[in-house]
C-alpha cells in the first residue's frame, strides 16, 4: 500500500512537465520547499524538496501518525540523457 501511495503522489509531478521541452529537473523547481498535510485518520505527510542542482532534485519525506514516525523516504529525480529517472527509498520505523 505504501508504494502505491508514492506512485500516486509522484505521478502529478511528471504530468506537469511540458513534454515538448527537453526533460530537465530545472522544470521541477516549483516543487522546492516544505509541504505538510493530513492524509486522513490522523496521518500527516511532510515533504521537504531541495532546489534543483547538478541535474538532480531531491526530497526527504516523513509520515507520522499519533505522534510517531511511520515512514521516512528519500526521493531523487535525476536527468539521464533526454529523460528523467525517479529513485525512491523508504524506511519503516526501526
Amino acid at each position: 500500500m505504501m508504494r502505491l501511495l508514492v506512485i500516486l503522489l509522484i505521478t502529478p509531478v511528471f504530468a506537469s512537465v511540458d513534454h515538448h521541452e527537453s526533460k530537465h529537473v530545472d522544470a521541477l523547481a516549483w516543487m522546492s520547499g516544505s509541504w505538510a498535510g493530513p492524509l486522513g485518520d490522523g496521518t500527516i505527510l511532510e515533504e521537504n524538496w531541495a532546489e534543483p542542482e547538478g541535474g538532480t532534485i531531491a526530497a526527504l519525506v516523513r509520515m507520522t501518525a499519533d505522534g510517531r514516525n511511520t515512514m521516512v523516504e528519500l526521493i531523487v529525480i535525476e536527468e539521464q540523457g533526454d529523460t528523467l529517472m525517479l529513485y525512491v527509498q523508504q524506511w519503516d520505523p526501526g
